[in-house]
């Protein structure tokens, strides 16, 4: 039986305002804005949210392609300054020892300074 013969229809309207009053068969009668073929399936559903995820999976995999990238260029930047702390190191190291060998000195002269003096006032 096709509901939409109108001879169908009619007597589908008649038989339910019989049994369940106009307002409520105008009701379960009406179709929904835009027919019946605008009513969304799960099968539609499943599709368009099948399409999104697809093209979400595809922007995330740009992002962490962009990513990998960004860490190659810290694993670059940090490889570098390795490199230049270590060298700043080993200057720092240099400099330190000279202060050391120039402190030993000027300790040296000043006990020496005052061994002279102390022999030149007892005479």
């Amino acid at each position: 039986m096709a509901v939409d013969d109108p001879g169908v229809r009619m007597r589908l309207r008649n038989k339910l305002e019989e049994l369940v009053g106009v307002e409520e068969a105008d009701l379960l009668m009406d179709r929904p804005p835009g027919g019946w073929s605008a009513l969304v399936t799960n099968e539609t559903l499943d599709l368009k949210f099948g399409a999104l995820e697809a093209r979400m999976n595809a922007r995330f995999e740009g992002v962490e392609y962009r990513f990998e990238g960004i860490d190659q260029r810290f694993e670059s930047l940090e490889a570098r300054m390795d490199r230049r702390l270590s060298s700043i190191d080993s200057r720092l190291d240099t400099v330190n020892q000279a202060f050391a060998k120039q402190t030993w000195r000027l300790g040296g002269f000043m006990i020496g300074l005052g061994a002279v003096i102390v022999a030149a006032l007892r005479v």
